[in-house]
């Protein structure tokens, strides 16, 4: 995963670095399983975005199962859906074929945001030797699509 310094969001909300070790004596939760529920139960859907950029930092066990579930629900706000996207366009080692299947879900939706399929396919090229079944998703969406137009003509679909 990605790494960087803490971030000032994290700061100047009173957080502990987002490292996953930040557990206080007599915690229930530590910071990686606050911002997860935040995530879930708390967050106004503007926040979304910001704390899947902020775990996706993290190097924890529990931050890419996190980012698959975010990316490959539909009714999830589509910002945050992006972010999780981007967050796997790195050099991921685990769970990659996890990945792969979360990605041709994607890739195959019909009536996928146009926004967040274009992140799952950027997101792909780093994936596209562990799954024949990613690299036909991945050359499905690119390859161009025509209509025949009620004149027999044909037009590039959209």
């Amino acid at each position: 995963m990605r790494r960087a310094p803490e971030t000032r969001a994290r700061a100047e909300r009173g957080l502990p670095p987002n490292d996953g070790k930040n557990r206080d004596e007599g915690s229930l939760m530590d910071s990686i399983e606050q911002q997860i529920h935040e995530f879930r139960y708390e967050a106004v859907d503007g926040a979304k975005p910001r704390i899947v950029e902020e775990l996706s930092w993290t190097e924890d066990e529990r931050i890419l199962p996190f980012l698959l579930d975010v990316l490959a629900d539909q009714d999830e706000y589509e910002p945050a859906r992006i972010e999780a996207a981007r967050a796997l366009m790195s050099d991921i080692e685990s769970m990659r074929e996890e990945i792969c299947d979360v990605l041709v879900a994607v890739l195959d939706r019909e009536h996928e945001d146009g926004d967040v399929r274009s992140q799952a396919l950027e997101a792909a090229k780093y994936f596209l030797e562990d799954s024949e079944e990613l690299a036909e998703a991945v050359r499905f969406v690119l390859e161009p699509r025509f209509d025949v137009a009620d004149d027999g003509a044909f037009a590039a679909a959209d």
